[in-house]
């Protein structure tokens, strides 16, 4: 069991991610920040958790919630900007640890599923990846006219990507 007191710093910490801004955009013209992106990001998985029958969604969605927390001391690398893979995954994972000083079992548990989450299960993440995509274009473009979002986007089965639906 992991210290309170060292689990109300982390929460702490967390704080960063709403101050945290990303390189995309709302739809009222202003920065997202990280906190909004991952909240909105796990409802998503939430909302459509039925719809993906063969998914741990409830896995997808803690994936979710741990895919950027290297963002509050990392900050948001743009795609566009292409930094080493290695590199950005180096950073990241070095701010976790920091996050997670003195709490070895929630460490353990936030590295797994952010691990998992950047080795890409194709079945697991493609719809997520998709969507982190789409919503980068819409939010890089800036329009005030989002195209409309279809459940087509997404890849809802193994099947689906082994057939060549690729993100």
């Amino acid at each position: 069991m992991e210290d309170v007191e060292k689990v109300l710093g982390f929460v702490k910490e967390l704080e960063r991610l709403k101050d945290a801004e990303r390189t995309a955009w709302t739809g009222n013209g202003r920065r997202e920040s990280v906190a909004e992106h991952t909240f909105r990001l796990a409802l998503f998985a939430f909302a459509l958790a039925e719809d993906f029958p063969g998914i741990q969604m409830d896995r997808v969605i803690l994936m979710c919630l741990v895919h950027d927390l290297g963002e509050a001391y990392a900050g948001d690398i743009s795609a566009v900007v292409g930094e080493d893979r290695e590199k950005k995954l180096q950073r990241e994972r070095l701010a976790i640890e920091k996050l997670t000083v003195g709490l070895p079992e929630l460490r353990s548990k936030i590295l797994s599923l952010w691990e998992e989450y950047n080795r890409g299960n194709p079945a697991k993440l493609c719809w997520l990846k998709r969507w982190i995509k789409w919503k980068r274009s819409c939010s890089t473009i800036r329009e005030k006219t989002r195209p409309a979002l279809t459940i087509n986007l997404f890849c809802r089965t193994e099947k689906d990507w082994q057939a060549g639906i690729r993100f």
